[in-house]
């Protein structure tokens, strides 16, 4: 397994959210990885935010931080940091003329065997891979964050995608105990997002319609099924009562089911506000400085405590 880690050199683009914590899952597994962003402040932070996510997990695990920091290579020139890769990356924000971009270049200056993969959450394959000369090696690897907590991935193929390719991604990241599941066709949000979305979505319906509040909703979710997700999926959940039940309660309730097509009111009412939640300290919750740094603190605990309970029971 060292020799296969020896062979793989992996490119972040992007040292922010999800790019800094993709660049650490790899490095944590062994892998030399290259962190490239705009400008070397961008990189500084992607570096500080990597140590002193280090510095929490090493509370629960034995970890070597001076060799894990070792894998990642800051790299502000994005040739340089592209040149050499097997794997590349893309983790920028949300626009989409940005990623083309990107890989109208990456694609000129990577060998034709290199893997190119975008982490984003709301574009398809075939809009990225529009002006691509080699669409066929690209591919949407969806993360969630954090993603050296979170095992499961999306693996989303284009219409032109090589077959050979997702059969690779799957392997490999399965080689290092990632759970990666495949999205077979293009569809917005890919799976978990329209998951997230529909829930969103009901949630959204009961509070303007005045069932329950925000805070009510939260606790029902975290308290009772929201616990059973991390262990069964939906499908399994509906055949451990049986599908007869399951299909029995969904007739009474289906019809009541919100179905809107527009987006929030109440959500866009909250935006023009200007309450955005952690990022302005008010949204459906007051943020404080403490309250955002302990429910930071909780969500690594709860995830750290799922990783190792996996582990035990491997």
């Amino acid at each position: 397994m060292n020799d296969f880690r020896n062979k793989i050199t992996i490119s972040v683009i992007g040292s922010g959210l999800m790019g800094h914590g993709i660049a650490l899952d790899f490095a944590l597994s062994g892998f030399k990885v290259y962190l490239n962003d705009i400008s070397k402040e961008k990189i500084d932070l992607g570096f500080r935010l990597i140590s002193e996510t280090i510095d929490y997990l090493s509370k629960s695990r034995k970890l070597d931080k001076k060799n894990i920091l070792k894998n990642i290579i800051p790299e502000e020139n994005l040739r340089l940091a592209v040149c050499n890769a097997n794997i590349v990356i893309e983790a920028v924000y949300e626009d989409l003329n940005l990623k083309k971009d990107i890989f109208k270049f990456v694609e000129k200056n990577v060998s034709y065997e290199c893997i190119l993969l975008s982490n984003t959450s709301t574009f398809l394959p075939s809009d990225i891979t529009e002006d691509f000369l080699y669409p066929e090696r690209f591919a949407i690897s969806h993360y969630y964050n954090p993603p050296y907590l979170l095992p499961g991935l999306e693996i989303v193929a284009g219409e032109k995608t090589s077959k050979h390719i997702i059969e690779f991604l799957i392997n490999f990241y399965r080689s290092i105990d990632k759970k990666p599941s495949l999205v077979k066709k293009e569809i917005k949000g890919f799976v978990g997002n329209r998951l997230q979305v529909a829930l969103l979505r009901e949630s959204l319906k009961l509070v303007e319609e005045g069932y329950a509040t925000p805070g009510d909703i939260d606790e029902i979710v975290k308290g009772s099924f929201g616990r059973r997700l991390s262990a069964a999926g939906p499908f399994e959940l509906r055949e451990i009562i049986g599908l007869d039940l399951g299909f029995n309660i969904t007739k009474e309730i289906i019809s009541t089911l919100g179905n809107s097509k527009e987006t929030s009111k109440l959500i866009s009412s909250k935006i023009l506000d200007g309450d955005l939640g952690v990022k302005t300290g008010k949204g459906f919750y007051q943020w404080t400085d403490e309250k955002k740094q302990n429910w930071k603190k909780h969500m690594l605990d709860w995830l750290i405590l799922l990783e190792n309970s996996d582990k035990n029971s491997k």
